[in-house]
């Protein structure tokens, strides 16, 4: 029912937001707003045409973009999840010659710290033992077995993402 400000906002004079999106990074912070656009500082803090905004602060993608003769500037920004399970990354689209101070003309991705996915124990004693010695057959992947004789198998499929949620 009303406007408020976003901390400090992105800066003052010539100052454009181009896109928005909301991204979760598995920093720790959540899902985050972030902000890309033509203006080199979010909340005060100087940055480089992207900045985050967790609800309380703003901070930079480590680096942002960068142009050596134009001004650059962030025209879009589209999470994707590639399925290798890290999770989803930032594309990020743009007028710059790099991305975190890493060459990219013009696109680049900010990866997620998600590792890829690992399995660490089916409980079939391919890796780790059941704590009961009760360990289903080796290579069924059902986990250690209950009372009954069975072991639990647990599966996945979807996108962990609000928009694709059904």
């Amino acid at each position: 029912t009303t406007w408020s400000p976003l901390g400090a906002g992105l800066g003052t004079g010539f100052t454009i937001a181009t896109s928005l999106d909301v991204h979760d990074d598995h920093t720790g912070f959540g899902p985050e707003l972030v902000v890309g656009g033509y203006f080199s500082t979010a909340g005060g803090q100087p940055v480089n045409r992207i900045a985050r905004w967790n609800g309380t602060t703003w901070r930079e993608p480590t680096g942002g973009v960068a142009h050596a003769t134009e001004f650059p500037r962030v025209f879009d920004l589209e999470p994707f999840d590639r399925g290798d399970g890290r999770g989803p990354a930032l594309f990020v689209g743009g007028l710059f010659q790099s991305a975190g101070g890493v060459g990219s003309n013009n696109i680049a991705v900010w990866e997620s710290c998600n590792g890829d996915a690992s399995t660490f124990c089916y409980g079939d004693g391919t890796s780790a033992a059941c704590p009961c010695g009760n360990a289903s057959a080796p290579g069924s992947r059902a986990g250690c077995l209950n009372s009954l004789g069975s072991g639990g198998t647990l599966r996945v499929s979807g996108h962990a993402s609000l928009t694709h949620d059904t």
